[in-house]
């Protein structure tokens, strides 16, 4: 059922580096989102964390609470945080302490890996993100990521990414997949929202997820975005414009906008892979998406060849995924055959 005051998962990317599979995607608190389907806006103003990357919470009041608007809510007092317990289990993982004297406060809650919280006479049994929560967070998005070690049976506690800028409304996933590059570096897009859609990014683990980081941002507004690597290079492809940009590092550091040099519909989200096969004796790109200009439809495969020099070559007769009809969000991957 529709609710304008629900929590929101949105807008999922999926990894595997062949043993694990990580999904991100972005967690909004009660009533926040970006577009029309919120109550309330995310607000920039903090990050969600204290330096040490604990989530910050504020105290639920009869005047201000995880229900208030978003800006009730970013002008709350967040005295408290979330802190990992040194005999954390999953049945009780965390606990809240004071920021100034560091107590653990309200002892009598009992809070699990996945930040759903009890009392003990049983009144509370909600979670920190949802508005009824006694204590709650900072009104913005927190990127949320999991993992599996067994095909997707079972899933990993949630880890939250601390990769947000104060000054941000919000840092959003870039839908679809992300990578992982022949050095082990895992990656997955993200892009800044504040005000409208503006740079793309990455962020990124060295060490099998335990910590992430981020890199720079692209050089102009950009959106969603998607990535592959070929010949050593990260290539991104964005949303907002037909251009791609080319990582030499790993996603540490980007060039500026280079022309696709091909036309399709820059306003939804695309998608790219790189072929498992050699075409002409060069690496090959496949990239999708519509190729209507003024709609999203009419969905089409281009195949690209990466020139010595770093550039993409695009072939000309792509291949026709629907011809007329709606195509939009696709997420092209390679089969066995």
């Amino acid at each position: 059922r529709f609710n304008r005051d629900s929590t929101a998962f949105i807008d999922p990317a999926l990894l595997a580096d062949g043993d694990t599979i990580y999904l991100a995607c972005d967690l909004l608190p009660a009533g926040l989102a970006v577009a029309n389907a919120a109550r309330y806006p995310a607000k920039a103003g903090s990050t969600g964390y204290d330096t040490n990357g604990n989530l910050l919470l504020a105290l639920s009041t009869t005047s201000v609470n995880g229900l208030s608007s978003s800006t009730a809510r970013a002008a709350a007092s967040y005295d408290y945080h979330l802190e990992k317990k040194a005999d954390a289990t999953s049945e009780s993982c965390y606990e809240i302490k004071n920021n100034s004297t560091s107590e653990v406060v309200d002892g009598d809650y009992t809070i699990d890996d996945h930040f759903n919280i009890k009392s003990a006479d049983g009144a509370v049994d909600t979670n920190l993100f949802c508005g009824d929560s006694p204590y709650f967070p900072y009104p913005t998005d927190f990127i949320y990521i999991v993992k599996s070690t067994d095909n997707g049976a079972t899933w990993s506690a949630p880890q939250l990414a601390n990769v947000k800028k104060e000054s941000e409304q919000t840092l959003l996933v870039g839908p679809g997949r992300g990578i992982v590059t022949s050095t082990g570096r895992i990656m997955f897009t993200c892009y800044e929202f504040t005000g409208g859609d503006k740079n793309s990014s990455i962020i990124y683990s060295d060490d099998n997820g335990a910590t992430w980081h981020r890199g720079a941002s692209m050089s102009a507004i950009s959106s969603e975005a998607v990535m592959t690597e070929a010949d050593g290079r990260v290539y991104m492809f964005v949303r907002r414009q037909n251009v791609y940009y080319v990582s030499e590092d790993n996603g540490t550091t980007w060039s500026g906008p280079k022309s696709m040099g091909i036309s399709y519909n820059n306003n939804c989200q695309l998608t790219a892979i790189t072929y498992s096969k050699k075409v002409n004796g060069k690496t090959a790109i496949l990239f999708a998406g519509p190729s209507d200009t003024s709609a999203r439809n009419s969905g089409r495969i281009w195949l690209g060849l990466v020139q010595e020099n770093g550039s993409i070559q695009w072939q000309s007769d792509p291949y026709v995924v629907t011809n007329g009809s709606h195509y939009a969000y696709s997420c092209i991957t390679e089969l066995k055959n």
